[in-house]
């Protein structure tokens, strides 16, 4: 047998509070189908942790895959969610649980809802899952650009959403449309 030995810490004397605080929240996404792209909808739970041994560490788990990416969002998200409320993460311990219905996802679009979702764990808030958001979360805080805002609109009402957050200047999206003409034997493609 093994054991450890770690030093007890009386929690009078220390005035230490331990806590979890666990928040979930719902992250669109996009999916590629055979019929083309479409939206899903993703769980993300975010659970933060105090106490002894916690010193910033971030935990991802997938259901299905995730990209590399995925990581790498949930990083900058906890480091973002310091600078943003003067907290300081390396107390903590983060553990982000990712459940997707799309066979794989990626891409830095759920940065922005990660975010939130750590601050709210951090400070115990309550978030209003009638309301979504895409974007990517860059350093400084700031929302970034993202991809597939029709796709991911879609699928925040399939579930009930009332309110969408897109990045700013996102909200004209333009498609383009392939039109194929034949005059005389000639196609024309514009």
């Amino acid at each position: 047998m093994l054991f450890s030995v770690v030093p007890v810490q009386s929690l009078e004397e220390g005035k230490v509070t331990i806590f979890y605080r666990t928040v979930t929240v719902y992250a669109p996404a996009v999916a590629r189908t055979s019929e083309g792209l479409t939206g899903v909808v993703s769980v993300i739970t975010v659970t933060v942790q105090n106490g002894i041994g916690c010193s910033g560490k971030v935990f991802v788990e997938t259901s299905p895959l995730t990209q590399i990416d995925m990581q790498g969002s949930a990083r900058l998200a906890v480091t973002v969610a310091g600078s943003l409320t003067g907290i300081d993460t390396s107390n903590y311990d983060f553990f982000f649980v990712v459940k997707t219905p799309a066979p794989i996802i990626g891409g830095p679009s759920a940065g922005g809802v990660m975010t939130v979702a750590t601050i709210a764990a951090l400070e115990g808030w309550k978030l209003d899952n009638a309301t979504m958001m895409t974007g990517m979360i860059d350093p400084d805080g700031s929302i970034g650009p993202v991809g597939g805002i029709p796709e991911k609109i879609d699928a925040a009402h399939s579930v009930g959403a009332r309110r969408f957050l897109i990045p700013k200047g996102q909200m004209n999206v333009y498609k383009t449309v392939t039109k194929t003409t034949n005059i005389g034997g000639i196609i024309s493609i514009t």
